[in-house]
């Protein structure tokens, strides 16, 4: 992280998760996640969803979703079937 790039955190607002395919979870969880984001970003970010490999990070209590395309991240955060954030870092 540096003085170019910003980092957004955010709640994404999700009922019970049920997936068997992280890919699935993640292309849910991303465009429920997209209605919060408003102009110019949203069309930077619109494109990720068919840009770059998911790579799934299990952990003791989460499951980090991320991708990368270019310059921007972007990292889905599952605590719980309920809990989910979106971090997204990108250059301005």
């Amino acid at each position: 992280m540096s003085e170019y790039y910003i980092e957004v955190i955010f709640k994404v607002p999700v009922g019970e998760l049920k997936f068997d395919n992280p890919s699935e979870m993640f292309n849910y969880l991303f465009s429920r996640s997209l209605k919060k984001i408003r102009p110019p970003y949203y069309q930077k970010l619109k494109v990720l969803n068919n840009c770059g490999n998911l790579r799934v990070v299990p952990r003791e209590n989460e499951i980090v979703l991320r991708k990368k395309c270019g310059d921007t991240q972007i990292e889905i955060i599952v605590r719980g079937k309920r809990n989910v954030d979106m971090k997204v870092t990108m250059s301005y």
